[in-house]
């Protein structure tokens, strides 16, 4: 099956508002592009390349550094939600010959080639993955089949209806919008794709994490 990575992404510095507490604008549009800039480098490292990676974001800083980094891109300035950009980006990714789409969150500080590779096999195929956040409510993450079992490639039918439902909740929500659509659910845990930094208390967890890798 030939499976496309997503990630979709706001923009680099109007992203992580949350955190205005801690960090100044400089310092949050720092975060925001490093962590993006992880995310790029994981899946180059799993896959070889950015042939079939697609970013889906909102803002020009993002779509020109996914660009820079060799991926397709796809930039909408007219307030699209979250939810409707991917799934904009899986019919785009469909059409260009995706029969599954990984879809990562783009503030995942401890992302890498190994935990991605986790999350690509933690579901047979015709499978949804959601990924839990280290809360167990959130979705930082989803493996979905765009064709049906039993459905042939290039019959025109396209496997998703409006299932996304990233916001408060959104792994409940997730779950419940994949099942009834008639689609076999897991959710996975990961202690390094789970974390993700939202909140003021989430970064003072990355800095000690952070400090504790650096020492001797």
């Amino acid at each position: 099956m030939s499976l496309w990575t997503i990630i979709p992404i706001r923009g680099l510095a109007a992203g992580k508002t949350r955190l205005a507490g801690v960090l100044d604008a400089a310092a949050r549009e720092a975060l925001t592009t490093r962590m993006f800039d992880r995310t790029l480098r994981a899946i180059v490292r799993l896959r070889g390349s950015h042939a079939r990676t697609l970013v889906a974001c909102a803002q020009i800083d993002a779509f020109a550094r996914a660009c820079a980094a060799g991926a397709q891109a796809r930039l909408d300035t007219r307030g699209a939600t979250l939810n409707e950009a991917v799934r904009h980006a899986c019919t785009h990714a469909r059409a260009l010959g995706a029969s599954r789409v990984m879809i990562v969150a783009a503030d995942l500080p401890w992302i890498d080639a190994a935990a991605l590779q986790r999350l690509e096999h933690a579901a047979p195929a015709h499978t949804v993955a959601l990924l839990a956040d280290k809360h167990g409510s959130g979705t930082n993450g989803l493996v979905v089949p765009l064709v049906r079992s039993g459905v042939p490639a290039g019959s025109g039918v396209h496997a998703l209806p409006d299932v996304f439902a990233f916001g408060a909740h959104s792994l409940r929500r997730h779950r419940e919008r994949f099942a009834a659509a008639g689609w076999p659910v897991v959710v996975v845990e990961d202690p390094d794709l789970g974390f993700d930094v939202d909140t003021p208390e989430d970064y003072r967890a990355l800095a000690a994490r952070a400090a504790e890798l650096s020492r001797p």
